[in-house]
C-alpha cells in the first residue's frame, strides 16, 4: 500500500520515487492530459460525450484547423512546467469528415540517459504521451472551380480570364440584342457533414 501512494504523486513529491538516489522531475510517470475551456463548443452528441465535432467554421487548410485546435486544447500536468509539454495534432479524412487526432505529450530530455533502477523499478517514458482526443472538423481545402463561355452551334467557345461585354450605341434598340448564350459553372468540392 505504501508503494502505490508513493507513485500516485511520483515525480513532483520532493520523494526520491524511483530510489535512484536523485529527487528529480524525471521520477514523473503520470502523462499529461487535454485541457480545453470552450468544451461546451465541442459537444456534437447528447448521448456520447466522449464524441467532439466543431461545425462553427470552415476551415480553408490544415495549418489553420491544427492552429485552432492548439490554440483551443492544451496540455497540462501535474507537475510537469508547459515548456515541457506539448500536442501532436495528425488528421484524416476530407471535407466535413476531416478527423484531428490530438495527443498530449510531455518531453524532457535531461532524463532520455536515465538508468531503469532503483529500488521499485520504475521505467521512465520520454516523451511520455497521454490520452487522445479526436475531433472533427470541416476542412476544404480546394477553392472552387469557375469556368465560363458561350455557346455557339458547332462547340462551345470557353474564355478565360477577358471580360467581354457590348455597349449599347444611341441609334441602337437593346431589345433587338440576341442572345449570347453565356454560361458559368461553379463547382465547389466541400460537403458539410453536419
Amino acid at each position: 500500500m505504501l508503494i502505490i501512494s508513493i507513485l500516485s504523486i511520483a515525480g513532483c513529491d520532493g520523494l526520491d520515487s524511483d530510489g535512484d538516489g536523485d529527487k528529480d522531475n524525471c521520477e514523473d510517470r503520470f502523462p499529461p492530459e487535454l485541457m480545453n475551456v470552450n468544451a461546451e463548443i465541442f459537444r456534437c452528441d447528447k448521448e456520447d460525450t466522449s464524441r467532439l465535432c466543431y461545425n462553427g467554421q470552415v476551415f480553408q487548410s490544415d495549418k489553420e484547423a491544427r492552429n485552432f485546435l492548439d490554440y483551443q486544447f492544451g496540455p497540462a500536468d501535474d507537475c510537469q512546467a508547459s515548456n515541457k509539454l506539448g500536442v501532436h495534432i495528425e488528421s484524416s479524412g476530407t471535407c466535413g469528415e476531416t478527423l484531428f487526432t490530438l495527443t498530449p505529450f510531455q518531453n524532457i530530455t535531461s532524463c532520455d540517459t536515465e538508468a531503469t533502477s532503483g529500488f521499485y523499478n520504475i521505467t521512465f517514458e520520454n516523451p511520455l504521451n497521454g490520452p487522445i482526443k479526436e475531433v472533427t472538423l470541416n476542412v476544404d481545402e480546394e477553392n472552387p472551380e469557375v469556368s465560363c463561355g458561350f455557346h455557339d452551334i458547332h462547340h462551345i467557345n470557353v474564355v478565360e480570364n477577358k471580360t467581354l461585354f457590348y455597349y449599347v450605341h444611341d441609334n441602337e434598340d437593346p431589345e433587338d440584342l440576341a442572345d449570347a448564350n453565356f454560361f458559368y459553372n461553379i463547382t465547389v468540392r466541400r460537403s458539410l457533414a453536419y
